[in-house]
Parts: structure tokens; sequence; C-alpha cells
């Protein structure tokens, strides 16, 4: 098999991104009920669809009890911005509660091709 090397990049990566998206893990904290925190995420979705800078949400449950949730903001200083502003959101409070606080992880990172 013939490999080719890839040309030498004209940018960055980074410099291309059309979004960024904000990647947080995590795991319920013990007996809480999967459809109730379900209902809380969605409580969250007036404030979030309202933030300056976000374009799309997907909460998503793992097989082995992790759960991601996955949102996409227009930038990094929207996301930086609604990761600050939503610990203190009333809304936010009955969906935070039922997270296991040690299981968190979060990262940003840049949206280079996406397909829809």
């Amino acid at each position: 098999m013939q490999t080719t090397a890839c040309p030498a990049p004209t940018e960055t990566a980074q410099n291309q991104a059309t979004a960024v998206v904000e990647v947080v893990g995590f795991r319920l904290i013990a007996g809480c009920d999967p459809a109730r925190f379900a209902k809380a995420a969605r409580g969250t979705e007036t404030l979030l669809r309202n933030m300056a800078g976000f374009r799309r949400r997907r909460l998503v449950q793992a097989g082995d009890g992790m759960w991601i949730d996955w949102v996409e903001w227009t930038d990094l200083d929207a996301a930086h911005a609604a990761a600050q502003s939503v610990v203190a959101a009333p809304e936010f409070a009955p969906f935070l509660a039922m997270i296991d606080p040690d299981s968190v992880t979060m990262r940003h990172d840049a949206v280079i091709v996406a397909m829809d």
C-alpha cells in the first residue's frame, strides 16, 4: 500500500474551527433515576437556548453508567461564559444536584468538520 504524506499545513486546525463543543462526562449520584435526571435536563432547555452562542445539545447515556453532556457553542468565549453562569442558575439546580461531582470531567474542543 502506498502512503502519501500530508501537505504542510497552511493554518492550524484550531483556526479552521467552525464552533466549539463542550464535552462534560459524569456519573449520576447513587440511586438517581435516569428518567428523573432526563426530566431535569429538559428543564434547562429554555435557559440554554437563550444563552449567547448556543447552537445545540445532546445528552448521552453510555452503557457503563457514564453520561456525556455535549453542547455546541459558536466559540470558546460563549462556552466559558455559559459554563460559569449555569452553576448559579436556578433552572440548573435540579440537574446539577443529581450529578456526582467527583466524577465530572469537562473539556472544550474545536469543531473542524460538521455534518448534519
